[in-house]
């Protein structure tokens, strides 16, 4: 994925992995959406879908793309930790502003399991990060060229 991320642009593979990944959930997700009443659906409600999909879909995946294109996949996979502050930091906003441009919003209080799971994610960054010392990195066209020629000190 990395190489392809590197050969096209980010918004090209962002797009197809966004399209590819909805068709592939379309056989699962239709029985529902066909049996579900869309007029039942709060504003609220679909405030946080549209959420969901721009940022955490959209936003976040443009970003891993982007990312892959200059990081390592590991590093990658670090920064996209961000979504679930997105998510707690929005949660937070709506319990501060119950009443939004009319809307009321009913926020999930933010429990000790939340708080105790972001903690465990937030030591395993830094655990993964954490260096015991220089380290030498090797890119792709190093690891293929030809080792040095022994006649170049005669």
């Amino acid at each position: 994925m990395r190489e392809l991320c590197r050969r096209h642009d980010p918004r090209v593979v962002a797009g197809w992995n966004l399209i590819l990944g909805s068709l592939a959930m379309m056989p699962f997700g239709a029985a529902a959406l066909k049996e579900l009443d869309f007029q039942r659906v709060t504003t609220a409600a679909w405030i946080g879908l549209f959420w969901m999909a721009a940022i955490t879909s959209v936003v976040m995946n443009l970003l891993w793309t982007i990312l892959l294109r200059h990081l390592q996949p590991v590093q990658v996979t670090i920064c996209m930790n961000a979504q679930p502050p997105a998510t707690a930091a929005l949660q937070v906003a709506l319990q501060a502003q119950p009443l939004l441009f009319g809307i009321a919003f009913n926020a999930e209080p933010l429990g000790l399991r939340f708080f105790v799971g972001m903690a465990l994610v937030l030591c395993g960054v830094v655990f993964v990060n954490w260096r015991r010392g220089p380290q030498v990195t090797v890119s792709a066209d190093e690891s293929r060229a030809p080792p040095p020629s022994s006649t170049a000190g005669r």
